[in-house]
């Protein structure tokens, strides 16, 4: 079964059997597989198992998607390439046994098909025979007819069946020589919290993962070393079990319309309710400013009720929601403190506020 090797070689390697189809991979709960990492986009990519042809393509994401350390749009995925999605890198392999192809041979020879004759003779070449000795010849019938020969050689004996190789052992975890063991009570990353820490910093005494770290020549040859102090980092080994992934139940396209309509509509009518509650408890407002706050609240109104799924559909209700927002606010404002209007300052917060209203509502902010 086709399977992707996350952090392949490394203590904190795990893997993703893929399932025929359309695998979506990325940061957001919608994915088939969530990777939890900055660098990796809310949809990030998808993989398609086509019999046997496997196809990745990356789906707009911020720091690309990379095959063997090429960028990649759109390209065909074999066993042993390495896919990187950010900076996580997955390693893809298929157990599956594959056939071997059977070469048929006479006297060392490959037997290819015959071709065609004008004379309709015939010849039947044996599809497997063992080696004939120099000195002796096949045997050979031939029955004579008018003005047509039919020769015929004798079959061999078929070949036994040639046995499939062995399917590769499961990735085992890569000894690196030097690992020591993490100092107690400390597992994960200093700035990755929820990522495995890899590399241990002896000056500053903090964990990091590949991110990071720097990478620099040596006489050894690659080393790793700490961005804060500069000191050379030694691998760790930890005992760090990811946190199981709630998963998140799954709605139909159509809860999912009438969801991001609602949670927009919701969000629109807090928006203003707070729009006006300030206006009333100061007597003054900043309109640009709860402009572009009515944008960020819808978007991720909009956001949440769709799973981070990446549409347009869901940017134009996230705008359509800001836009309604924006008039509750204006009409409570005028209601409260008797001011109605848009300032050079409120133009900017409104155009900002729709920017991030189609940005984070169906975009990968």
């Amino acid at each position: 079964m086709p399977k992707l090797v996350v952090n392949p070689g490394t203590p904190q390697a795990r893997e993703f059997e893929l399932k025929p189809g359309t695998n979506y991979l990325g940061r957001g709960f919608a994915n088939d597989f969530k990777i939890e990492d900055p660098s990796v986009s809310g949809s990030h990519a998808e993989i398609v198992l086509n019999g046997g042809a496997v196809m990745v393509k990356d789906l707009g994401s911020t720091n690309g998607t990379f095959i063997n350390r090429a960028p990649v749009t759109e390209a065909a995925l074999q066993p042993g390439h390495m896919l990187r999605l950010g900076g996580v890198e997955m390693l893809f392999h298929d157990d599956a046994p594959a056939g071997v192809p059977v070469n048929t041979t006479v006297a060392g020879l490959t037997a290819m098909p015959p071709p065609p004759n004008a004379n309709g003779i015939k010849v039947t070449v044996p599809s497997a025979a063992p080696p004939v000795p120099r000195l002796s010849s096949p045997t050979v019938a031939t029955t004579f007819t008018p003005r047509i020969a039919s020769t015929v050689m004798t079959a061999a004996p078929p070949a036994p069946p040639m046995a499939a190789p062995p399917a590769a052992p499961p990735l085992a975890p890569a000894i690196v020589p030097g690992m020591v063991d993490a100092p107690p009570g400390m597992t994960t990353c200093k700035y990755h919290p929820k990522t495995a820490g890899q590399w241990l910093c002896q000056h500053c005494a903090l964990l990091f993962c590949s991110l990071c770290v720097s990478t620099r020549r040596t006489e050894a040859g690659t080393g790793y070393f700490c961005r804060k102090c500069a000191t050379e980092c030694v691998p760790v080994k930890v005992n760090y079990v990811a946190p199981k992934e709630k998963k998140l139940k799954e709605y139909s396209d159509v809860i999912i319309l009438v969801r991001s309509l609602a949670f927009g509509f919701g969000a629109a009518v807090l928006a203003g309710v707070i729009w006006t509650g300030t206006a009333a408890l100061l007597g003054f407002v900043i309109p640009g400013l709860f402009c572009w706050l009515t944008g960020v609240l819808c978007g991720y109104a909009v956001k949440l009720a769709c799973q981070d799924r990446p549409g347009v559909i869901f940017s134009l209700i996230a705008v359509g929601s800001c836009l309604l927002g924006i008039v509750f606010g204006e009409v409570g404002m005028a209601l409260t403190v008797g001011y109605f209007g848009f300032a050079i300052w409120s133009l900017m917060g409104f155009l900002a506020g729709l920017f991030s209203a189609w940005r984070i509502g169906g975009g990968d902010f």
